[in-house]
């Protein structure tokens, strides 16, 4: 079997030895590396001014930021098909509000908004000896039992957020796919299944990996 190359494959070919080379990867340092870190500082400069390395949350900080620069450029001047686009648009909203949820931990203050509000005592203390005060407990039976229904649900309820932020990053998985398909190809005629209107309809938009336009 004879093999033949396009003349465009040569030039594929001379492009890539040409981009390997010194002369460009010091072009590509100044026209491209650096103002693209300048760049990225500035983005960043929030995380950067107050980055802890024992401190998880400016991990997240940073995820959180990155998340929203990607979902701004996508939202504004993506060119994927509109259908896929505003699904993982709303994924990434959504991880952004999680990841803003477990930022400023207000997990007590909306099961308060569901369940009512913690009773709120002055605080008075009283002498325990030795030179210590201990803080008088002054709820009653019915606002320790309130209290502890609070503290349950907005535990209840940082665990399922942080659950499904991790969901929303993995994404969906083929092996679901193949199961969705299974039961649900009756619903399409072949020519959607090939136009991948099936697949559209699986799609959740869900999946960082996924995450590019």
């Amino acid at each position: 079997m004879k093999v033949k190359f396009v003349d465009s494959f040569h030039k594929s070919l001379k492009k890539l030895i040409w981009q390997d080379g010194r002369i460009y990867k010091s072009y590509s340092l100044f026209r491209y590396d650096i103002p693209l870190f300048i760049s990225n500082i500035w983005k960043f400069r929030k995380v950067l001014a107050h980055h802890k390395w024992f401190d998880s949350a400016y991990t997240l900080e940073a995820l959180y930021t990155s998340i929203s620069i990607i979902e701004k450029n996508i939202r504004l001047y993506g060119n994927e098909v509109e259908e896929s686009r505003n699904k993982k648009l709303a994924k990434m909203q959504r991880a952004m509000t999680l990841l803003k949820n477990h930022s400023e931990d207000n997990y007590i203050e909306r099961a308060e908004n569901v369940l009512g509000k913690l009773a709120d005592h002055p605080w008075e203390f009283e002498d325990a000896g030795n030179g210590c005060s201990r803080l008088i407990d002054k709820d009653t039976p019915e606002e320790k039992e309130h209290s502890k229904k609070v503290f349950e649900y907005s535990h209840q309820l940082e665990k399922e957020e942080w659950n499904e932020l991790w969901e929303i990053f993995k994404g969906q998985s083929i092996e679901d796919y193949e199961k969705y398909v299974e039961e649900h190809k009756s619903e399409f005629t072949q020519e959607q299944i090939d136009d991948n209107e099936i697949w559209n309809s699986y799609f959740d938009g869900s999946g960082m990996s996924g995450w590019w336009d």
